[in-house]
């Protein structure tokens, strides 16, 4: 299960989760329980940053492609904000892209995943062109028991993130930070 290789300062923060293929996990893989999950881009040791880099920018091309084709000005409307994310994915940087709280009304760690299947996810587009361009993405989780507990553990990884990294992973476009 866990398939993720670990190579960059903000490891330590994701230690104690249990990781997964997004693409090979099925729903009955994950726990029905609140928690906390991260989307990591899946790297060997080996991988070749510059070329992931590439693949990155051809998973965006994929997007806008397939907006263009579409032709549809309400698809475009919401999904065009959300696939321009994918620009600031910098695996040179770091293999994080996403990091969120599942429960306190944002349902399980299982419910979540299957949103990202493209159920009721922001995120849906740009994981779809990164998968499309061949990109492996590992899902990683925590679970708490209570929805507070997720919400109070989402706030704090991404704050040791921004104080690692300086910024958000490159997927989460709202981050609001309590400072209580």
């Amino acid at each position: 299960m866990n398939s993720y290789k670990g190579r960059c300062i903000c490891d330590p923060i994701f230690e104690d989760f249990k990781w997964i293929g997004l693409a090979i996990a099925l729903d009955d893989d994950l726990p029905k329980k609140p928690g906390v999950y991260v989307l990591r881009l899946a790297l060997s040791r080996d991988e070749n940053l510059i070329a992931l880099r590439k693949r990155i920018l051809e998973a965006y091309g994929i997007a806008r492609d397939i907006l263009k084709k579409a032709n549809w000005r309400r698809l475009t409307k919401n999904w065009s904000p959300r696939i321009e994310r994918i620009n600031r994915i910098d695996p040179l940087t770091c293999p994080t892209i996403y990091i969120d709280g599942a429960g306190k009304g944002k349902g399980t760690i299982r419910s979540r995943f299957t949103d990202l299947a493209g159920l009721r996810h922001t995120i849906f587009p740009c994981i779809l062109a990164l998968r499309l361009a061949g990109l492996n993405i590992d899902f990683g989780y925590k679970t708490v028991n209570t929805g507070q507990e997720a919400f109070k553990i989402e706030q704090e990884l991404i704050k040791q993130y921004i104080k690692i990294h300086g910024k958000p992973p490159a997927l989460n476009e709202r981050i609001k930070i309590n400072n209580s």
